[in-house]
């Protein structure tokens, strides 16, 4: 909620005692450009943090004659009224796949774009020369499908050898591949339809991106349910690269923090050790970075927390979230969340408690 006004945040969570919400759902063409509105009659959108496709929708309109199921996209939007106005937030951008018509209604199951980048493989070999930028490479695998919407962020590391990409990998897979060499996220697109890719960020509270406090603003319903599994968490990860130029390089992580109840030491000796290959890697720094993101991730198991509030439109991957509720306090890492748009629905959320890593 950090790039909301002071007006929005009031209006979202209720200052007021009620808010007004409304949703629609707009028809793009090929490029993006709106068509027209549809009559939105049900729908969900359900995002998932560990998945290649992270935003999906089930969408029930209206046929209408102006839709061309093959190229058109939708959009979601939520609006809320502040100061006798509507506010519109985009909720994603969606491809139809096998939309079914039956009495006049089209019922959609919908994927975000990056479905277009999973189905589309190299019809021929494709070489990246040794000291090519790998922003260069992430934006072909891309441009190569057809997409213009890109927002990469700048690197200056370079391939350290000559890579031939073939068909065996789809190109969501090449761009993971390479954007995993530099420590970048994952390809993913945004809820108004951006490709992004980044470099990784370790969640602390200091990126809190969500707050909910139980008080008079609070929009938490319910009681929070609470799920932990201790069972099996490695506490030494190791990975080995064969590296074409540097030759073999290895990190390690041993998890030796005497706060930790998944340490050597608090385990009484006992080690559970993850250790496999990395078929590449940019350098050792970015080696270093992949164990310590592997080994972060093993502990954000300690508490899995499922709660529910009121729809709100301005979440999106891996927010790190600030909960204040009498039953649960503390940061947590968004890992799912549904929203169902109806106007007074409950959005659900999945977190892990944020575990601090030494």
């Amino acid at each position: 909620m950090n790039n909301l006004t002071k007006s929005e945040l009031d209006a979202l969570l209720c200052k007021y005692g009620a808010r007004e919400e409304y949703y629609k759902l707009e028809l793009l063409d090929y490029y993006g450009s709106k068509k027209c509105d549809l009559h939105l009659k049900n729908g969900t959108i359900n995002v998932y943090n560990d998945k290649v496709i992270k935003r999906y929708a089930t969408l029930e309109f209206t046929e209408d004659d102006r839709v061309d199921y093959l190229n058109d996209k939708l959009r979601v939007c939520m609006g809320i009224r502040i100061n006798k106005a509507l506010k519109w937030y985009s909720l994603g951008v969606f491809l139809m796949l096998t939309p079914i018509v039956e009495d006049g209604i089209c019922y959609a199951n919908c994927y975000d774009e990056v479905i277009s980048v999973q189905q589309d493989k190299l019809d021929s070999p494709k070489l990246f020369l040794k000291g090519t930028n790998y922003g260069e490479v992430l934006r072909y695998f891309l441009i190569s499908c057809g997409i213009t919407k890109i927002n990469i962020q700048a690197t200056d590391l370079v391939l350290t050898a000559d890579v031939v990409c073939d068909y065996t990998k789809n190109k969501a897979e090449w761009f993971n591949y390479f954007a995993e060499q530099i420590n970048y996220t994952s390809l993913m697109t945004d809820a108004n339809g951006w490709f992004v890719s980044k470099k990784y960020v370790e969640p602390s509270p200091l990126n809190v991106t969500n707050t909910y406090k139980d008080n008079e603003m609070s929009i938490i319903l319910g009681t929070p349910r609470k799920k932990m599994d201790y069972y099996n968490i490695p506490n030494v990860i190791t990975r080995i690269v064969s590296h074409p130029q540097l030759g073999m390089l290895s990190s390690t992580y041993t998890n030796t923090d005497p706060t930790s109840i998944f340490s050597i030491q608090r385990r009484h000796g006992k080690k559970i050790v993850d250790v496999d290959t990395v078929d590449n890697i940019a350098n050792q720094t970015e080696l270093d970075n992949l164990v310590r993101k592997l080994a972060f991730n093993a502990v954000q198991v300690e508490q899995e927390v499922t709660f529910e509030t009121l729809n709100m439109p301005t979440h999106t991957v891996n927010d790190i979230l600030d909960l204040r509720h009498k039953d649960l306090r503390g940061i947590f890492v968004e890992q799912s969340y549904s929203i169902t748009l109806k106007a007074g629905a409950k959005m659900q959320h999945v977190c892990k408690r944020l575990v601090r890593l030494e």
